[in-house]
């Protein structure tokens, strides 16, 4: 393969309010329409392994779950990302059975420090519902959460949420990074590198002093995504496991 991995933002509609997004209603947007898409996810199969789904949330397209299941015939591995919201019912059933991976964003431990950052108060609870049904299902879950002054200090009871669920495969913790609409957010979500890392440094703290987590089993991976945006992540080898990408 050509291309370890795609990445398909398959429209910019959303049906949550994060202020810091750098996609967030883009104006005068018009999705691909389905046949072209699947031109694309077909091509897609010749020269990569993976397909990743994102957004926007793509659970907002009504020809979702076609698209993902012709790229499962077309051999590709999905990978989903979704903020979980339409993640329920009959539309879940049928992505479980079709994608390799999903990812989800949790930012806060608990209902109303997630709640602020994706302008949502039900968010959280939909996130862990997603989760649930990931973990029955046995589908690996991302869990990606970005850092930044309003989450900061309510982010290291997340590792002890995350302990309940063996479907966990990674989780991120990721700067925040002033691209597009968020130049205009900086201001509110912005941290310095040295703040960013520190916050790292306090969450691998309380993990490695985890009752469940011996420290042997524990190692810690900060590293550049890009220039803006650093991530830490954590890695365990037993489930459920928290690694990096």
């Amino acid at each position: 393969m050509l291309i370890p991995k795609i990445h398909w933002n398959v429209q910019t509609r959303c049906n949550l309010y994060c202020g810091f997004c750098y996609l967030w209603r883009v104006p005068g947007a018009v999705p691909m329409d389905t046949r072209v898409a699947r031109r694309l996810i077909s091509e897609a199969a010749t020269i990569s392994e993976w397909f990743v789904f994102g957004g926007g949330d793509p659970l907002m397209r009504t020809d979702i779950v076609d698209l993902i299941r012709h790229a499962h015939d077309a051999g590709l591995r999905i990978d989903l990302q979704t903020n979980a919201v339409l993640f329920r019912d009959d539309t879940a059933a049928s992505l479980l059975r079709l994608v390799n991976r999903i990812g989800l964003s949790l930012d806060g431990e608990d209902e109303l420090t997630h709640g602020q950052m994706r302008g949502s108060a039900q968010n959280f609870r939909q996130v862990l519902d997603a989760l649930r049904l990931c973990d029955i299902n046995r589908v690996p879950v991302t869990i990606r959460t970005l850092v930044t002054p309003l989450n900061r200090g309510r982010l290291a009871g997340i590792w002890t949420l995350l302990a309940d669920y063996s479907c966990i495969e990674k989780w991120s913790l990721r700067q925040f990074a002033a691209l597009g609409r968020g130049e205009r957010t900086r201001s509110k979500y912005s941290m310095s590198r040295s703040e960013f890392l520190h916050v790292c440094a306090t969450i691998r703290t309380h993990v490695g002093n985890g009752a469940t987590i011996p420290r042997t089993e524990l190692s810690t991976v900060i590293r550049l995504m890009a220039t803006t945006s650093p991530v830490a992540a954590f890695r365990r080898t037993r489930l459920p496991r928290l690694s990096t990408s």
